[in-house]
C-alpha cells in the first residue's frame, strides 16, 4: 500500500523534484559553508530510487510491460559485463575494483530510468519546464554566491556546471515546443545556460534555436538567435583567451589519446570492448594528469576508460562499437517520434563528445525520463517528426 501511494504520487516526478529542486537547494546552502555533500547525495538518491523501483516492479508486476528494446539491450550489457568480470576474476589477472563500478554505471542508470518510466505515471512537459525554472534560479544564486566569495563566475550546483546546463537544455527543449511557452521560460533557460559557460552547452543552445528557426520560420526566433550568438561568442572568447594551443584543451587531448590507443586494439576489443578493471595502458603521456589525479586517487594504477570524459569514448572502450551503435540507434528510434525528443537527442549527441552523459547520475536518469517518461501530448503533437527516414 505504501509503494502504491508512491506510484500515485509518481516516482518519476519525485525523482526529478529531487534532482532539479531539493538537491540544488541543499547545494546552494552547503557549498558556501564548505560542506561537500551534494555529489554523494545525488548518488545516494539514485541508489534509493533504484531500490524503490525494484520493489515497485516486484509488487506491481509491471516488469513485462516495458516496451522499449533499450531495456533488453541494457540487460544484455549488464550480463556481458558480469561475464567479463567472472573471466577476469578467474584468470588471476591483476584488476582494480573502482574502474569496474565506474563502467557499469550507464547500464544501471538506463535500467533505473526505464523502470521509472514504465512503473510510474508519466510526467507532463510542463513539469520539466517548472523544474527547469527552479534549477535556473539556483544557478543564478550559485553565480552570485561565487562572485561574493571570490570563487569565479562559473556556477556549481550539481557537481559541475556542464551537468547543470544539460538539465536546463532539456527544460528549454520542452519550453520551446510547448504552445504555452512564455518569454520568461525561454529567457531564463537561455540566461542560465549562458551562466554555465559550458562550451558544448552553448553550441547546443545555438543549434536548438537554429532548428526552431528553420522549423517555424519566425522573425522573433531569428532576432533571438542573433541576440544569443553575441554573448555566446563573448563566453567562447573568454574561455579560450588563456589557451596557447589546441593541445591545452583536455577534451582534444583525450580524443588524440583515444585514437592512438585504438590503433593498438585487436578486432575483439573493437567489437566487444575491454575487460573491466584491467588498465588499458600503464602509462599515457597525454593523460598522465588524469592517471595521477583520477586513477591513482581511486586506488587504480594505469589508464582506464573513466579517464576519458566522453560518453562515446568510455562506452566504446568498455562495451565495444556494436553495443555503442545499438544504444545510440535505439535512442534515435525513440527520439524521431517528436520534435522535442529530437531536440533532446541532439543535445545528447553533442554533449556526449565532451561529457560522460549516461555515466553521470545527475544527468543520465533525467535524460532517460525526458525521452520515455513524459506524456508528450495529442496525436497532432506526436506527428511533428524531426528526423524523417
Amino acid at each position: 500500500m505504501y509503494l502504491e501511494k508512491f506510484k500515485i504520487q509518481d516516482l518519476s516526478f519525485i525523482y526529478l523534484s529531487c534532482i532539479y529542486i531539493y538537491l540544488p537547494f541543499i547545494s546552494v546552502i552547503t557549498r558556501p559553508l564548505g560542506i561537500p555533500i551534494i555529489k554523494p547525495l545525488v548518488d545516494l538518491t539514485t541508489f534509493f530510487f533504484l531500490l524503490l523501483v525494484i520493489l515497485s516492479v516486484i509488487i506491481n508486476g509491471r516488469f513485462l510491460k516495458i516496451k522499449t528494446w533499450l531495456f533488453p539491450v541494457a540487460l544484455f550489457l549488464l550480463i556481458m559485463g558480469v561475464l567479463k568480470f567472472i573471466y577476469v576474476y578467474n584468470s588471476g589477472m591483476l584488476f582494480y575494483w573502482f574502474p569496474i563500478f565506474a563502467e557499469i554505471k550507464p547500464v544501471i542508470y538506463i535500467l533505473i530510468g526505464i523502470f521509472l518510466c514504465y512503473n510510474a505515471n508519466k510526467v507532463k512537459p510542463e513539469d520539466f519546464v517548472r523544474f527547469g525554472h527552479y534549477l535556473s534560479i539556483f544557478i543564478i544564486i550559485s553565480v552570485i554566491t561565487n562572485f561574493i566569495l571570490g570563487w569565479g563566475l562559473r556556477p556549481v550546483v550539481l557537481s559541475e556546471s556542464n551537468y547543470d546546463g544539460f538539465l536546463i537544455l532539456i527544460s528549454l527543449c520542452y519550453a520551446l515546443t510547448l504552445n504555452k511557452n512564455t518569454f520568461f521560460s525561454v529567457s531564463i533557460f537561455v540566461f542560465a545556460t549562458l551562466l554555465t559557460q559550458s562550451k558544448t552547452g552553448l553550441i547546443c543552445l545555438i543549434f536548438i534555436f537554429l532548428f526552431e528557426l528553420i522549423r517555424k520560420k519566425n522573425l522573433k526566433l531569428l532576432i533571438s538567435l542573433v541576440i544569443i550568438i553575441i554573448p555566446v561568442l563573448i563566453v567562447f572568447l573568454a574561455r579560450f583567451s588563456g589557451i596557447d594551443s589546441i593541445n591545452s584543451i583536455d577534451r582534444f587531448v583525450m580524443w588524440e589519446s583515444f585514437i592512438n590507443l585504438v590503433k593498438e586494439f585487436n578486432l575483439e576489443q573493437i567489437i566487444l570492448g575491454n575487460n573491466p578493471g584491467i588498465p588499458l595502458r600503464m602509462h599515457d603521456d597525454l593523460l598522465s594528469w588524469f592517471i595521477i589525479n583520477q586513477s591513482e586517487k581511486n586506488n587504480a594504477l594505469g589508464l582506464h576508460a573513466f579517464n576519458y570524459h566522453s560518453f562515446y569514448l568510455r562506452f566504446f572502450l568498455s562495451y565495444g562499437i556494436v553495443s555503442l551503435f545499438f544504444v545510440l540507434y535505439l535512442l534515435y528510434i525513440q527520439c524521431r517520434k517528436n520534435v522535442v525528443l529530437g531536440y533532446i537527442f541532439m543535445v545528447f549527441i553533442l554533449e556526449s563528445f565532451s561529457m560522460g552523459t549516461l555515466y553521470l547520475s545527475s544527468v543520465a536518469v533525467p535524460f532517460i525520463i525526458s525521452l520515455f517518461g513524459v506524456n508528450i501530448g495529442d496525436k497532432s503533437d506526436r506527428e511533428q517528426v524531426l528526423f524523417r527516414r
